[in-house]
C-alpha cells in the first residue's frame, strides 16, 4: 500500500459510539463515518454508517494490471450478533477501471436476514446493459444458490474483453441454480435463453 496515514476521531461505550475516519495511501484514499448501538452487552449491535472514496487503485493493491482505479460510496445498516445477521447494505461504484475501460455508476445492493442473503448488480453504459440478481439460503443442512443475469447489447470489443467480431453485441439470459453441502450431494441447474450475438 505504500505509506499509510490514518487520522480518526471517535468516542463512546459499550453501549453506542461513533468514529470519523479518514485512511489516505498512495493507492488511494477512504472515509469512514460510523455508529454503532445496542440494548445492552450481549444484545446484538447496530451498525450504521457509510464508506467512500474516489480512487482506490486497486491494480496497484492487488498487482493486476487488468485492474486499475475503483472509487465507491456506500451505505451500512445492519444488526449482528451472535444468532442475528440482519440488514442492508447498498451503494455505488461510482467508477471501476477493468482492462483499460472504465465502468460508471455501478449499483450494488445486499440484504440479509439471518440466513437468507439476496443481492443485485446492475451496470447500464453505452456498452454494457447487466442486471444480476440473486438470493441465498445459507443453512447446516443444505445451502441454496440462485443467480438469474440479464444481459444486453454488451459490446466485448469496446470493453477490450473480445476483439474477434468488432461491432458486434451480445445479449441472453441465464439462470443458474444450486444445492447442496457436499460434492455427492450437490444438484445444479444452468439455463441459457435468448442468446443473440
Amino acid at each position: 500500500l505504500g505509506e499509510v496515514s490514518i487520522a480518526a476521531i471517535g468516542s463512546g461505550d459499550s453501549l453506542k459510539g461513533k468514529v470519523d475516519c479518514e485512511i489516505k495511501s498512495t493507492q488511494g484514499n477512504v472515509n469512514l463515518d460510523a455508529g454503532y448501538s445496542r440494548i445492552s452487552t450481549s444484545s446484538p449491535v447496530k451498525i450504521n454508517g457509510n464508506i467512500n472514496s474516489n480512487n482506490i487503485n486497486v491494480g496497484n493493491i492487488v498487482q493486476n494490471e487488468n485492474f486499475g482505479a475503483v472509487g465507491l460510496d456506500t451505505d451500512v445498516d445492519v444488526l449482528l450478533g451472535k444468532n442475528t445477521r440482519q440488514g442492508n447494505i447498498e451503494g455505488v461504484i461510482t467508477h471501476a477501471d477493468f482492462k483499460g475501460y472504465r465502468y460508471n455508476d455501478i449499483n450494488v445492493n445486499v440484504s440479509m436476514n439471518n440466513n437468507y442473503y439476496d443481492g443485485s448488480i446492475i451496470i447500464t453504459d453505452n456498452n454494457v446493459n447487466l442486471a444480476v440478481a440473486g438470493d441465498a439460503v445459507i443453512e447446516n443442512r443444505i445451502p441454496t444458490f440462485n443467480v438469474q443475469i440479464e444481459a444486453k447489447d454488451i459490446a466485448l470489443d469496446s470493453l477490450n474483453l473480445w476483439n474477434k467480431y468488432p461491432g458486434y453485441r451480445l445479449s441472453a439470459s441465464i439462470e443458474a441454480q444450486y444445492s447442496g453441502k457436499t460434492f455427492d450431494t450437490s444438484q445444479a441447474l444452468l439455463t441459457v435463453s435468448g442468446l443473440n450475438y
